[in-house]
């Protein structure tokens, strides 16, 4: 897990996190998990780290939080984004790009934030030092529940009302994780400590 960058007042980090969906019989349901340190219900995600694009932290944060594999996993998108670039790597577009302040302190965190769709639980459970609370909300659960954040049920909101039935389906383990020359596509090595 990765400390801030930047602790000064009025400074930010770059975080990646995901608004995970799972359809089921009865409806969509929004994954929220509790924070141990925060105590409130947010969606997975964590700190980019300087050695990772925004995807890539996103995506081990889902396998270390969630449980979650790639290949069980679609990314909601407006549009086709893995549009070939010879020099670039392609990434899937967040759903919203916030900044936000981290409690009620002077630090700020920047977030990308992705939205999935699944049918399906996570293939393992979150690695060692996470949360094992993992809750499967409705979206009138989410507004009742007061650990979770007005925002995260706000963006929630917008994820299951309209982009689950608007945007494009790309599945998630198309999306290339590494940098351009270092490229790899799918799954990470391993998880991150």
């Amino acid at each position: 897990m990765m400390v801030h960058l930047n602790n000064l007042p009025g400074q930010r980090d770059i975080t990646a996190s995901a608004l995970i969906i799972r359809e089921t019989p009865r409806g969509p349901l929004a994954l929220v998990h509790l924070h141990r340190k925060l105590g409130l219900l947010l969606q997975v995600g964590g700190h980019v780290e300087l050695d990772e694009t925004p995807w890539a932290a996103v995506v081990h944060e889902i396998r270390e939080e969630a449980g979650y594999g790639l290949d069980q996993l679609a990314v909601l998108q407006p549009y086709d984004t893995r549009l070939p670039a010879p020099n670039n790597v392609a990434h899937p577009l967040p759903a919203v790009f916030d900044t936000h302040r981290v409690n009620d302190t002077p630090h700020y965190h920047s977030d990308l934030l992705y939205a999935l769709v699944t049918s399906e639980l996570p293939a393992h459970q979150p690695t060692a030092g996470e949360s094992r609370d993992l809750r499967w909300y409705t979206l009138a659960q989410l507004h009742e529940d007061p650990l979770v954040l007005p925002d995260n049920a706000i963006y929630y909101g917008l994820a299951m009302e309209q982009l689950l039935t608007s945007w494009l389906r790309i599945p998630a383990k198309n999306y290339s994780l590494g940098m351009p020359g270092l490229a790899t596509v799918g799954e990470p090595a391993a998880p991150r400590s």
